[in-house]
């Protein structure tokens, strides 16, 4: 009985060996077939990120020069200015479409006589669709008086139309003394 035992257990034992090994091959074909992804060459991801809204504008001309005039003067320094000096010019380097105003610290002029036309600013295009393209924006003189007015409305910041140049009109009171003039203009965007 004991070589029976032992030519069964023999028996037994390679039974489970052929079991295990037809089972480990069907297993390992399975996953190389059946695991999805486990052997993918392409895959997908996604990225987020949120631009904050920044509204803000520079200067890149920033002197207008009419040099020398004369009493009663008419002066546009779109043609009457020195030349690389006729105009400033806003450009939108923020995110978001903005509303720009302008006031000055003082008048050009001292002079008894003064008008508020004596001193005009007005916008005109730097680049395709920039200023006299948005409606109520300044395309004609308006008189700088002062108190803070809107001259471009709703400017783009899409790079191809972001510029605007801005000139300035004056008309030299009679009684103004003589002597250098200037007046600083403040430009302010804020989200149209």
């Amino acid at each position: 009985m004991t070589d029976l035992s032992n030519k069964t257990l023999a028996v037994l034992i390679g039974l489970v060996l052929a079991v295990s090994l037809v089972g480990t091959w069907a297993v390992l074909n399975k996953v190389n077939v059946g695991v999805a992804g486990a052997f993918s060459t392409t895959g997908q991801g996604t990225a987020y990120a949120d631009v904050g809204e920044q509204a803000s504008i520079i200067m890149k001309a920033t002197i207008i020069n009419f040099s020398t005039v004369q009493a009663n003067d008419n002066k546009d320094s779109a043609s009457d200015a020195v030349a690389g000096q006729k105009y400033f010019t806003l450009e939108n380097d923020g995110t978001v479409n903005v509303n720009v105003t302008e006031k000055y610290g003082t008048n050009i002029w001292s002079g008894a006589s003064v008008v508020a036309s004596d001193f005009q600013i007005y916008a005109a295009d730097n680049e395709s669709s920039s200023a006299t393209s948005y409606l109520g924006s300044q395309g004609s003189p308006l008189n700088i008086t002062g108190s803070e007015q809107k001259l471009i409305n709703n400017m783009t910041y899409a790079l191809s139309s972001d510029a605007v140049n801005v000139f300035i009109k004056i008309h030299v009171p009679l009684d103004e003394p003589s002597g250098s003039k200037s007046s600083t203009i403040t430009f302010t965007a804020s989200k149209a």
